[in-house]
């Protein structure tokens, strides 16, 4: 099976936020029908319904809401949590239920938007000190070495971002990539070295063929250990 390079990145760098923000959308897809149906007969009418009831059904299975085609006060108020009380496109109507429908599907509503905001700024958070609590270890006693886990690793190595310090931006990036090998690292070539905010990640020295280069790591994929 081809491994999805997307996701090696994903694991050799911070990845936090987007690990965060998928895990908001899975608990939220959870709540939903994927595979949306709606009848094609009013079953108390015997009438057909029309596209735009239909519309308004699916809209209605998004939001789990009654599902009757009628826009009622359960319908709007569902609606409105989600743009965060005032309705983008006005009222729902045949104008815009297709808009709303794409929207509420794709995650992409103010509320959606808000709560990926938050994952990422908390992910961020967390991320920064976790990097500030390695370097403190590391720094507290010079027989200590930086250990790549093993456990995280994709064939016993980490897919990661080779980086250079900007002084200009203040950050590091990313001029090539690397494999970093999984397991201890000595002092000499295992060097924590600071946060990047560009790439949510712990910067570290490592040794690699004799010479010294930078990295960006996830923090939680990297101890401290004698």
């Amino acid at each position: 099976m081809k491994k999805d390079n997307t996701i090696l990145w994903i694991i050799g760098l911070g990845g936090l936020a987007y690990a965060a923000y998928k895990m908001f959308l899975n608990k939220q897809r959870k709540k939903e029908n994927t595979g949306i149906k709606v009848p094609d007969v009013n079953p108390k009418t015997g009438e057909k319904y029309s596209d735009y009831d239909k519309a308004v059904m699916t809209l209605q299975t998004l939001l789990a809401a009654k599902v009757d085609a009628i826009i009622g006060p359960q319908t709007t108020s569902l609606l409105k949590e989600l743009y965060l009380g005032t309705l983008k496109y006005g009222d729902i109507s045949p104008l815009n239920v297709e808009k709303y429908i794409a929207e509420v599907k794709d995650k992409t509503t103010p509320y959606n938007l808000k709560m990926k905001a938050e994952a990422y700024a908390d992910a961020n958070a967390k991320s920064q000190q976790k990097v500030t609590k390695i370097i403190e270890q590391y720094n507290s006693d010079d027989k200590l070495v930086l250990n790549f886990n093993p456990v995280n690793a994709v064939n016993g190595q980490f897919q990661v971002y080779k980086v250079v310090y900007n002084t200009a931006n203040k950050d590091w990036e990313r001029v090539g990539t690397e494999n970093a090998m999984a397991g201890r690292k000595t002092r000499d070539g295992g060097v924590a070295y600071s946060y990047s905010k560009n790439w949510n990640a712990l910067i570290v020295r490592i040794n690699k063929s004799g010479k010294y280069l930078y990295i960006a790591i996830n923090p939680d994929f990297v101890q401290v250990i004698y």
